[in-house]
């Protein structure tokens, strides 16, 4: 078995390809620039390909090369990266190619300039503040969800080298990658899903020999990778959703809740005056009468808040401890509830020989309120 030296050296044995053959006219400009590709992706690194668009840069666009060196090999796509060592070697690439590449560049050179900038800034923070250009929250997701493609890019190439399974799904969960990422994620998954399934499918002899280094078998994996990608994005974008931090709704003033509120201020007949109707909103426990109906009803809150009130409707009650009953001689039943306590209130209206009824929370004109709890 080859140690990591003598693989190490046979990589460097290894011929780098001649890019005069690259033409944009030919009819086979697609399938030689894929091959020229191959084998930078199977024969140089990451690092190669940062260093090559660095000395791309620095002759020919030197007064940028600055910027570039705030860029990080992470921030750099592989594939841009062969394209600048192919051009240093005088190749021609076709115009579309070449106008993506120096659109790719000058975003690059771009983000270099904000770190600088930010850099300076620091340093200058107490004389110019104000000068310091923000980045937009649009760019600033796109630079970041960037930065995680770079490291899939990493885990595709030990995937593909060293066998290594992946999870996308795990990874994103696991690094808690925020939701808007993955929309980028996905569009990228989907345009190396399209590349490897066209290899899968092709019986180009040029594309078998250009991508002859990966078996059959491990091209098909790589498909059903990039295939899992596409739904683990699906999925991680449910999961993100689900659990959303919910927004804090903002608590009403009690004077706003009950100002809609219709009840009975007095009762001469019985010699009932209603509580303030401004200590509903938070009470555990509220008595409410209707003398119109006789009915007696009590309502319980379980939430560590209390009740609220809602136009005219107590709510944030509980049903199984909220009930009401008739009362057949209100005087002397209402007269007693007054003079009992939180134990004796327990069981007040189970005291009483009549049927139950549920409640629903309604309060009106008839309504008197006349015992609440905090």
């Amino acid at each position: 078995m080859a140690t990591k030296r003598e693989h190490d050296a046979s990589r460097v044995l290894q011929s780098e390809p001649l890019v005069s053959k690259l033409d944009p006219s030919s009819d086979n400009y697609k399938i030689t620039l894929m091959r020229l590709n191959n084998w930078y992706s199977a024969e140089k690194t990451r690092g190669d390909s940062y260093k090559y668009y660095l000395q791309y840069v620095k002759k020919n666009r030197p007064t940028d090369a600055k910027y570039f060196a705030e860029v990080e090999e992470k921030d750099v796509h592989i594939s841009y990266g062969w394209m600048a060592r192919m051009l240093l070697q005088g190749a021609i690439v076709s115009e579309e190619h070449l106008k993506s590449f120096d659109k790719n560049l000058t975003d690059l050179i771009d983000l270099g300039k904000a770190r600088l900038l930010a850099k300076e800034t620091v340093v200058k923070v107490a004389i110019a503040t104000s000068t310091v250009k923000r980045t937009s929250i649009q760019d600033a997701v796109k630079e970041k969800a960037s930065e995680c493609i770079g490291e899939l890019e990493g885990c595709i190439d030990e995937f593909c080298t060293e066998d290594k399974d992946f999870t996308l799904y795990n990874h994103l969960k696991g690094n808690q990658i925020p939701g808007p990422y993955v929309s980028y994620i996905r569009t990228w998954a989907e345009s190396k899903l399209a590349l490897w399934q066209e290899v899968a499918d092709s019986k180009d002899s040029q594309i078998i020999e250009g991508y002859s280094n990966f078996p059959k078998r491990k091209i098909t994996k790589i498909v059903k990778l990039f295939e899992s990608f596409l739904d683990d994005c699906d999925k991680y974008g449910q999961f993100k959703k689900a659990n959303r931090k919910p927004r804090a709704i903002r608590a009403k003033p009690a004077i706003s809740q009950i100002k809609s509120l219709k009840y009975k201020l007095k009762d001469d007949e019985l010699g009932l005056t209603s509580a303030k109707a401004f200590d509903l909103v938070g009470a555990e426990q509220v008595w409410l009468f209707n003398t119109k109906t006789r009915k007696l009803a009590v309502y319980t809150s379980e939430s560590t808040q209390g009740m609220t009130v809602k136009g005219t409707t107590l709510q944030n009650w509980s049903p199984d401890k909220s009930k009401q009953k008739t009362l057949r001689k209100p005087d002397e039943q209402i007269k007693d509830l007054m003079a009992s306590g939180k134990v004796k209130l327990r069981t007040f209206l189970d005291s009483i020989k009549s049927k139950e009824q549920a409640v629903n929370g309604r309060i009106n004109i008839d309504t008197i309120i006349l015992k609440i709890t905090r």
